[in-house]
């Protein structure tokens, strides 16, 4: 995120979580509960859902920065503004809230996608849960048949299983 800057007191960082941490807040999840089968759920499903969650939170809040500062930016005299004098004005607070917000959320999906790799799935949906997180990571303008290629392998991978 080296396009956003530290507002006024934020804290840059969040103290990293550790992946038992992670493992274990996640498996408490009530998706857990209770596998379609009745036999044991993969723990990689509920990893993968909270990992698109906080990715899906991170998009909104990075859209709604770019929005806020476009905003500041056609306004007069914004960028002559000292962080302090930004922060003071309430929307220019919102930047540092949201910019707060976004060192967390970077913090923990890293702290995710470090766990991951590592993480073997017992399950298709662990597999496809795996691979839709591979897809999200994978930009299609940068990646198109890359990303074409994962897509086609997770419709197929359900198909097979029946999953969809």
């Amino acid at each position: 995120m080296a396009s956003r800057r530290k507002a006024g007191d934020a804290v840059a960082r969040l103290p990293a979580l550790s992946r038992r941490a992670i493992l274990v807040g996640v498996s408490a999840t009530p998706v857990l509960a209770a596998a379609p089968s009745g036999g044991p759920v993969d723990p990689i499903i509920a990893i993968s859902q909270h990992w698109l969650k906080v990715d899906a939170e991170r998009n909104r809040l990075m859209l709604a920065w770019g929005q806020l500062e476009g905003r500041f930016m056609k306004s007069d005299g914004w960028g002559e503004l000292s962080t302090q004098e930004r922060t003071a004005i309430r929307e220019g607070g919102r930047l540092g809230e949201i910019s707060a917000r976004l060192d967390q959320l970077e913090a923990e999906s890293e702290t995710i996608l470090d766990t991951l790799p590592t993480a073997a799935a017992t399950s298709v949906e662990g597999v496809v849960a795996n691979l839709m997180i591979v897809m999200t990571l994978l930009y299609p303008d940068d990646h198109e048949m890359t990303h074409g290629m994962v897509k086609r392998a997770i419709a197929d991978i359900k198909a097979l299983a029946g999953l969809d």
